[in-house]
């Protein structure tokens, strides 16, 4: 049967009648399909072969009856102008509904559709499909697990799951009453228009707290069943987990200042969608613990080391130490260790303030006491002297005395023979033993610092007697029988 044949439905020239639709359905399964369609005709009033009938692909396909009753087809072909029967069509009565058929050429077919994963989707199959005249349809379909089938409409609606991504074949059957049935497929092309999001809101943290995020709420996979795992650009010290879309952790003092952050949501078929915000991580500045009081020596060396009574506010950040300090104590600006040696004008109560600042400029600070006191002065032995009574003897003891600490000054006392006595601020002992001292004396020097601390060294001074001298004595003239008198204790000395 060639592109012009037209199949058309008459009575047979030999009265006879296709007898069943199976004959029907073999002439029908010809690669050749009649398009042609025409309106049954009344056989009693003389419509005998013309080629009038019905096109039996068409889905209008429906059957006229004969005003004697019967109702029947006969099958021909008609090739250019000439009219011929297949010689395998039969002719015989027929009833009840033809064989619903589908179109020739895609002319019923049900095109090629396209959907995407969580998107309404609707198609009204019910036109490429024809009940018999005075009939209904039931429809069924196979179907992706979003979508379902009116049984009444036909319209095919749901929303595609993310299991039913990629191509679909779909089936749909169109049942008469009688139980005749048709199916057409197409295919469904589901694709993935990716997730969506909405605007994260700017955050806040502060260096060295924990901060939590959950950004998963800002996202939103396209379809059931489809996932999202995320990434996102971090501060050194927050972290997403992929699956939860929670970012978690403790900034760092290098994540301080206006931190722009991108999270990216991608779905199961690698579609992705980005939403960025700022994270402003701000310093709270150090913290710090109280620092016990302390106590020292005027004169000693003392060191303490505050640096642990002050914790920085986060991770890479560093303190910078300063303090008020007594004159002879200073601190390690890195370190936080306080070491010197107080001088004598720290003596006493000294109030000191520590503060520690981050490299922000944040700040805080701790004081403490630091108690000076005075161990007094010190002392070496003075070695035992010699003097003679009547000479004079001096001696300087200071050097056998030092004081605690710079700044303060000693005052010198002691117990001497009576014709020697001390400076007191030079200590230097001086004068002339007299008679009474000669022997071995006994004495006993005292420093006395600012403060009332003494020291004591006693050593012995031996006072000899080197004896009286004199100065000549000039001869002298007297006369016999007259007096004479002369004084000579002016020439000696005792």
């Amino acid at each position: 049967m060639s592109n012009d044949d037209i199949l058309t439905s008459e009575p047979g020239s030999s009265g006879g009648r296709l007898g069943n639709h199976d004959s029907l359905a073999k002439l029908l399964d010809r690669s050749d399909a009649v398009r042609k369609v025409e309106p049954a005709r009344d056989l009693t009033h003389g419509d005998s072969h013309s080629p009038d009938g019905y096109d039996l692909t068409n889905p209008n396909l429906h059957y006229g009856s004969q005003s004697n009753g019967q109702s029947g087809v006969a099958i021909q072909v008609q090739s250019g102008s000439h009219l011929s029967y297949p010689a395998d069509a039969i002719s015989s009565p027929i009833s009840g509904l033809l064989d619903l058929a589908a179109g020739d050429g895609g002319s019923a077919a049900i095109p090629d559709q396209n959907a995407n994963e969580g998107q309404v989707f609707a198609l009204d199959v019910s036109g490429y499909f024809a009940a018999p005249a005075g009939g209904t349809l039931t429809f069924s379909a196979t179907l992706p697990a979003g979508l379902h089938i009116d049984p009444h409409t036909g319209i095919i609606s749901g929303t595609p799951t993310d299991s039913d991504f990629g191509n679909n074949t779909i089936t749909v059957k169109a049942t008469d009453a009688q139980g005749q049935a048709i199916s057409e497929s197409f295919l469904l092309a589901v694709e993935d228009r990716g997730p969506t999001a909405t605007p994260i809101a700017d955050q806040s943290a502060n260096e060295g707290q924990a901060f939590t995020l959950n950004v998963s709420s800002h996202f939103a996979a396209p379809a059931a069943g489809d996932t999202l795992t995320f990434s996102a650009t971090l501060p050194a010290g927050l972290h997403i987990d992929p699956h939860s879309g929670v970012i978690s952790g403790i900034p760092t003092d290098g994540d301080f200042g206006n931190n722009a952050i991108t999270v990216t949501a991608t779905d199961r078929h690698g579609k992705a969608i980005s939403e960025s915000f700022h994270l402003a991580v701000g310093d709270t500045g150090p913290t710090a613990t109280p620092i016990a009081n302390q106590n020292g020596n005027e004169g000693q060396a003392f060191t303490l080391n505050v640096s642990s009574h002050f914790v920085a506010p986060a991770a890479g950040d560093t303190l910078t130490f300063a303090a008020t300090l007594p004159a002879g104590l200073h601190i390690d600006a890195h370190t936080g260790i306080i070491s010197g040696a107080p001088t004598d004008s720290d003596f006493g109560n000294n109030s000191i303030t520590v503060t520690a600042t981050d490299r922000h400029g944040k700040a805080i600070s701790e004081s403490f006491h630091l108690a000076v006191g005075d161990t007094g002065p010190t002392a070496t032995p003075i070695a035992n002297q010699n003097g003679n009574e009547g000479q004079a003897f001096t001696l300087n003891v200071s050097g056998h005395f030092a004081v605690p600490a710079a700044g303060d000054t000693l005052t010198f006392a002691a117990t001497l023979p009576a014709g020697l006595h001390i400076d007191s601020h030079t200590g230097i002992i001086s004068g002339t033993p007299t008679d009474s001292d000669f022997g071995n004396n006994a004495i006993t020097v005292t420093a006395t610092d600012r403060h009332g601390k003494a020291i004591s060294e006693s050593f012995h001074l031996a006072v000899g007697d080197t004896g009286p001298t004199a100065t000549p004595i000039a001869n002298q003239n007297g006369n016999e029988g007259q007096a004479f008198t002369l004084n000579v204790s002016s020439h000696f000395v005792a």
